[in-house]
C-alpha cells in the first residue's frame, strides 16, 4: 500500500480518513451499500479496515519469521515439495504412476496419512474439500464454502485444515498432501511474503510441532494433474 502513487485507483477507493488527496473516487467505500462492499475483493475491505494498523494477518515479530527459525531451515531433509511436468505428457504419466504407487504404498502403511485436497470457484463462490486416509481407512472429511474470497486464500486454508487435522493423529509419522495447488503449497514456506501471512504462520506452528515430535517424522506434497 505504501509503495503505490498517491493517486492510484486503490488508494481512491479508500474511506476519507485514508485520502492523502483531495479527490475521492464516486465509489468510495463509505458511500457504498452493504451488498456493494460484499461484491468487493476482501483485500480491498481488508485494506480499508486495518490500514495503519496490527493484526494478525500481519505479524512480522512472529519467531517463525526470524532468520535461522523458518521450518525450510531447521526441517529442510524432513520437507519435500514434489511438481509434475505437465509440458509432456510422458512427464504427466510418469507422475501420476508415483502417485498411484504412493497411494497403494500408503494404504498398508499404519503410519502415513494422506491429505487429498481440492478446490475451485464458481460464480465467485469458492469451495474447498478434503479427505484424510490412514491406513486405508477414511478418517476425516471437510467441506468448506466462501464467497468473494480470493481463490489463493482458499487453496491455503484447505491445507491448513487438512494439515492440522493430521498432525493430531498420533500414530502418524509421515504425512502426504496431495493437492492441485502445489504453488499454494510453495509459499508456505516463502515467509517474506505479507499476503496470507495468517494462514502461513497457523500451517508452520502445527508442521513444527509435528516433525519435532520424532526425527523420522516427514512430510511431503504432491502435485495432482488436472486435466484442464
Amino acid at each position: 500500500m505504501a509503495t503505490l502513487p498517491y493517486n492510484h485507483i486503490i488508494k481512491s477507493l479508500l474511506e476519507r480518513r485514508h485520502a492523502q488527496n483531495s479527490q475521492s473516487h464516486y465509489l468510495i467505500l463509505e458511500n457504498m451499500t452493504f451488498k456493494q462492499q460484499q461484491k468487493l475483493e476482501g483485500s480491498i475491505v481488508n485494506m480499508n479496515n486495518q490500514l495503519n494498523r496490527i493484526f494478525s494477518t500481519f505479524d512480522p515479530l512472529n519467531i517463525i519469521l526470524h532468520p535461522g527459525c523458518r521450518l525450510i531451515n531447521i526441517f529442510s531433509s524432513h520437507i519435500s515439495i514434489h511438481n509434475a511436468n505437465c509440458s509432456f505428457n510422458k512427464s504427466k504419466a510418469t507422475h501420476c504412476k508415483k502417485l498411484n504407487e504412493i497411494i497403494l504404498e500408503s494404504s498398508s502403511d499404519p503410519r502415513t496419512v494422506v491429505i487429498i485436497l481440492d478446490t475451485s470457484i464458481k460464480n465467485n463462490v469458492t469451495s474447498s474439500i478434503s479427505h484424510i486416509h490412514s491406513f486405508n481407512n477414511p478418517l476425516n472429511k471437510m467441506l468448506h464454502y466462501a464467497v468473494n474470497v480470493m481463490l489463493m486464500k482458499v487453496k491455503l486454508f484447505a491445507i491448513r485444515c487438512g494439515i492440522n487435522q493430521a498432525v493430531q493423529i498420533q500414530h502418524a509419522w509421515h504425512i502426504i498432501v496431495i493437492t492441485d495447488a502445489i504453488h499454494a503449497a510453495k509459499k508456505i514456506f516463502n515467509l517474506s511474503m505479507h499476503l496470507y501471512q495468517q494462514q502461513k504462520i497457523a500451517i508452520s506452528k502445527d508442521l513444527r510441532v509435528f516433525l519435532s515430535k520424532h526425527e523420522d517424522n516427514t512430510i511431503e506434497f504432491w502435485n495432482c494433474p488436472n486435466d484442464k
